[in-house]
């Protein structure tokens, strides 16, 4: 008999640790997909003190797969700078040919809370894969996110032209505000990420299905079928509730990796992502030389 077959049979046993004896916002679920004791670390993306509580997660438990809320494109996170690399990191002029305009705007945001904050984004992943590699047992390290090419295209073809512009402009003019340590800790308490996915969701209806809850469907396969007898999952905090929300759920991984078609108005969506490109610009240019 299989692990899998067995472990369903058998049913969940006694958690190796329970929550209480670990760091806040870490929760424990029992996959039946595996038999595996999985605890779900929630981070925020620019906190050192969530690089230090899932490094400290990973040394209790003992994990035998350490899945990480990232994908191939965004693994050089785990990587060490090059001592010798003095390149200019790209402009955003040049983000935007490579990689579109929505990964540039996002990019330009955290790099702006990068240089604030001395903390490079994704922190807690670097911790989470360097802990898994002192352990004496071998541990996976998994990535567990959608790509993010899928899911940008996925937002952006969701978006209607308003939205689009709407969602630009407020990527502009929030990009050079200023950010403190203690409010990162701040977005860690369940009730001010709330507000904020309901202030998201008034604001820009269209963008919760494909940026948020595709991903949480995304994390939670990904997650709950990992292997070994203990996972650790190192994910953003906001994507917690939403994991456990699909956690029993069979998701259906091909529909939420489809690309969306071009479709006969193809040229049209390309000239209007065009002018939408082009006054989102003309903003930013316009509130860098006044501010």
């Amino acid at each position: 008999m299989d692990h899998e077959e067995s472990s369903e049979s058998s049913g969940p046993s006694m958690p190796p640790i329970l929550p209480d004896e670990l760091p806040p916002n870490v929760e424990y679920l029992f996959s039946t997909k595996t038999g595996s004791h999985v605890y779900i670390c929630g981070t925020a993306h620019v906190s050192e003190q969530s690089a230090s509580d899932v490094a400290e997660v990973i040394r209790l438990v003992q994990p035998d797969s350490v899945v990480l809320e990232l994908c191939k494109s965004r693994v050089g996170l785990l990587l060490p700078p090059k001592e010798d690399d003095d390149s200019e990191p790209p402009s955003l002029m040049e983000t935007i040919k490579t990689r579109g305009l929505f990964v540039a705007c996002l990019s330009h945001f955290y790099s702006n809370v990068q240089d604030q904050l001395d903390i490079v984004p994704g922190i807690e992943f670097k911790s989470a894969f360097e802990e898994a590699k002192k352990l004496e047992k071998v541990c996976k390290v998994l990535l567990g996110d959608r790509p993010i090419n899928v899911t940008m295209k996925r937002t952006w073809g969701a978006l209607s032209t308003i939205e689009k512009i709407k969602f630009m402009y407020h990527i502009v003019m929030t990009s050079n505000i200023s950010i403190t340590s203690e409010d990162i800790e701040m977005l860690k308490d369940p009730e001010v990420l709330q507000q904020m996915f309901i202030e998201l969701a008034e604001q820009f209806p269209s963008i919760m299905e494909p940026l948020i809850y595709e991903r949480d469907m995304f994390l939670s396969q990904r997650i709950k079928t990992a292997p070994g007898d203990i996972v650790v999952g190192v994910i953003g905090l906001g994507h917690l509730e939403g994991i456990k929300k699909y956690w029993e759920e069979d998701i259906d991984m091909k529909r939420i990796m489809e690309l969306p078609p071009p479709g006969p108005n193809y040229l049209l969506r390309g000239f209007i992502s065009a002018v939408v490109l082009f006054l989102s610009l003309l903003v930013y240019i316009v509130y860098r030389i006044i501010f």
